[in-house]
């Protein structure tokens, strides 16, 4: 573990000192397979990092080449879509952390770019939303897999299936926010190792909804009952969001005296049941808001020492 650490610290490092190394990387990775998401961390980490402009340009030195690749199987319009998605939410967001230094105000920064990319979707390219679930549908038709599912048999209603496929395009959202994220953090934990030791898991440990995010989740959660499409497409998200809420305040408690050995046994069990496990953390992120968990739990940690003592 040790040489890993010492290897992210002295990739960091070079990134940051040489411009024209961290161009180099950023360009190779986008080219390489399954990379994609590595280069959006370098750019997150030259943005939070250097500036806000020498970021902007590694996000045009990504998505050139990616567009080129891109471009060699899908059409002009989708190679470009594609190619900003791949970095430009990412990017967004490291800028959102580096002036608000807030993880609240980057999920904020992914909702609105999510809303506008629905919105717009839902005025100008509505048939975008319906050819999915046709291509989804014909792929599983090929693979005589079409009766098994309700949804996507000659019996489901326009109804369903517009409902059904504005929730497949809310899910792909919810991937390109969380894929955004994962390169984000990535690129928070290695300027933690440089800069601030231990900042980063602090900031996943105290991950926390306000009361107006709860506010929305239940009008969105209402909304989407309501079969309104846009509230179905941000459903995904919001959900995603409170899981990831629920699983901060989870990994808080393990830190706890005496805690950690039930809550991993709770964790595993739950493991088995990923269905129920999405839930439960959902449920337990969305009442962290109305009852502060952590407050309470570390202030009883501290009370049981003192009586020790």
């Amino acid at each position: 573990m040790a040489w890993f650490n010492g290897f992210i610290r002295k990739q960091g490092q070079l990134m940051l000192a040489n411009d024209i190394y961290a161009l180099f990387n950023t360009v190779i990775l986008v080219l390489l397979p399954y990379t994609g998401w590595l280069a959006a961390s370098i750019i997150a980490l030259v943005t939070l990092r250097k500036s806000i402009k020498t970021g902007g340009l590694l996000v045009v030195a990504a998505v050139f080449p990616n567009f080129m690749v891109l471009n060699s199987s899908l059409s002009v319009t989708g190679a470009i879509v594609g190619s900003l998605l791949s970095y430009f939410p990412c990017y967004l967001a490291a800028v959102a952390l580096r002036l608000s230094q807030q993880w609240r105000i980057v999920s904020c920064v992914i909702f609105i770019q999510v809303l506008v990319v629905m919105f717009f979707l839902h005025q100008f390219y509505p048939q975008f939303i319906m050819q999915q679930y046709a291509y989804l549908r014909e792929a599983l038709n090929q693979l005589h897999f079409e009766e098994t599912f309700f949804i996507f048999s000659k019996d489901a209603t326009v109804l369903q299936q517009t409902i059904f496929a504005n929730y497949l395009l809310g899910i792909q959202a919810a991937g390109v926010g969380l894929s955004a994220c994962m390169s984000l953090a990535l690129a928070r934990f290695i300027q933690s190792k440089l800069y601030y030791p231990e900042g980063f898991k602090l900031e996943m440990r105290t991950l926390r909804a306000s009361k107006i995010d709860l506010l929305l989740f239940i009008v969105v959660l209402f909304a989407a009952k309501q079969q309104y499409l846009i509230a179905i497409d941000m459903l995904p998200l919001l959900l995603l969001f409170f899981f990831m809420t629920g699983v901060s305040l989870w990994f808080d408690c393990m830190s706890i005296r005496g805690m950690f050995a039930p809550m991993l046994i709770l964790s595993v069990v739950l493991g088995v049941f990923p269905h129920v496990m999405l839930l439960i953390y959902v449920l337990v992120g969305s009442l962290d808001v109305l009852v502060n968990f952590r407050l309470y739990l570390h202030s009883k940690v501290d009370t049981t020492i003192r009586e020790v003592k």
